[in-house]
């Protein structure tokens, strides 16, 4: 049964009439009881055809073996009266442009629940009035319908809103609405941020994540050393420091309830491109890692400069020697001179000059 049945067309005689329906309540054969979270509660009349060529939830729910359908009355208690009012006005007669004149919200709030129950046509109608809105969402908003894109996995409403997030300053990116998201998301926006922030930057992100929604992690007790940058031997010292831990007889694993999505997630930082100071003051006081795993890092830290550094100088060498530029030398009261050039070629003074510097 089509989900759209009477959305075809916005000058279908035949959706007025069933608009129509939906303010007199005429023939109705069924009843929505909408108990809001604050707890208000509001009796909907509802006609049982209408919603179940809306979903293919709605059709099972009011046609199937089911209470509401012996019954004819159906309670939802996750939404607000008013929020299923406007739901209820669009099942009638899917009127596009009543919904680009609703808030940021509530429109939201509609998209969840047409989600919820399998109402695609309100999702697509509302990603559209979004899409026409882009360009004056801030940052809360534009993080909201990033959440809003993963919840009703619309893969074009994530890559739209990611790029528009990529493209915010950086003071932006750790708005406070981050700290909210669920972890599968929050995941995700990490990896979007990529580049954007430096790697212990994101990592304070994580940390603070963790904090705010009280997940848990083992600390690790053994002290962090630092690194010394100032060393020319870095990557000599890390190699021991490294062997030196590995040969430790102390319990460096995290908790076994730590996520497996979090050690993958952890796993994916790349603190090789950290500076020794930046690495030390950030992810090596961190709990998150094992003594062992500081130590690695810091190898890597360390490896990476000495790498940079090499390919630096072989730079330098590779680049042409720039030719001398001949140096002009001037005397007062005698003819312009000036040295000897590299070349062989010499070019003549003019006159002109000559005569200027010998009259001085």
């Amino acid at each position: 049964m089509s989900s759209r049945l009477f959305c075809k067309s916005s000058d279908n005689k035949s959706r007025s009439y069933i608009a129509e329906l939906s303010r007199t309540n005429r023939h109705s054969d069924c009843s929505f009881l909408i108990e809001g979270e604050n707890g208000n509660t509001k009796t909907f009349p509802c006609h049982k055809l209408i919603f179940s060529s809306a979903s293919d939830v709605f059709d099972r729910m009011l046609f199937g073996d089911y209470f509401e359908s012996s019954s004819g009355i159906v309670r939802i208690s996750d939404v607000e009266p008013e929020i299923f009012e406007k739901f209820r006005e669009y099942i009638y007669d899917c009127d596009y442009e009543k919904l680009q004149k609703y808030d940021f919200d509530t429109l939201v709030r509609l998209c969840e629940l047409g989600n919820k129950y399998l109402v695609d046509h309100i999702q697509d109608d509302i990603i559209r009035v979004f899409m026409d809105r882009k360009y004056s969402f801030d940052m809360g908003q534009l993080l909201r319908l990033y959440q809003l894109g993963h919840q009703i996995t619309r893969d074009s409403l994530i890559k739209k809103i990611g790029w528009k997030i990529q493209c915010c300053t950086l003071d932006k990116l750790e708005h406070p609405f981050i700290l909210k998201l669920n972890f599968h998301i929050f995941r995700n926006y990490l990896f979007l941020i990529t580049g954007k922030i430096n790697e212990v930057q994101r990592f304070k992100l994580l940390e603070k994540y963790l904090k705010h929604n009280n997940i848990e992690v083992t600390e690790v007790q053994e002290p962090m050393v630092k690194v010394n940058n100032e060393s020319s031997n870095n990557v000599e010292n890390a190699e021991a420091d490294m062997d030196s831990a590995r040969s430790s007889t102390v319990s460096e694993e995290v908790k076994d309830d730590m996520p497996n999505d979090l050690r993958r997630l952890i796993n994916q930082f790349e603190f090789f491109k950290s500076t020794p100071d930046e690495y030390h003051e950030g992810p090596g006081k961190s709990n998150l890692l094992t003594m062992a795993q500081k130590y690695e890092h810091m190898y890597e830290i360390a490896q990476y400069a000495e790498e940079a550094k090499k390919e630096l100088i072989k730079k330098l060498h590779m680049q042409p020697a720039q030719p001398s530029q001949p140096q002009r030398v001037f005397t007062v009261g005698e003819p312009l001179a000036r040295d000897e050039p590299t070349s062989s070629t010499t070019s003549q003074q003019s006159p002109r000059v000559q005569l200027l510097f010998t009259s001085l």
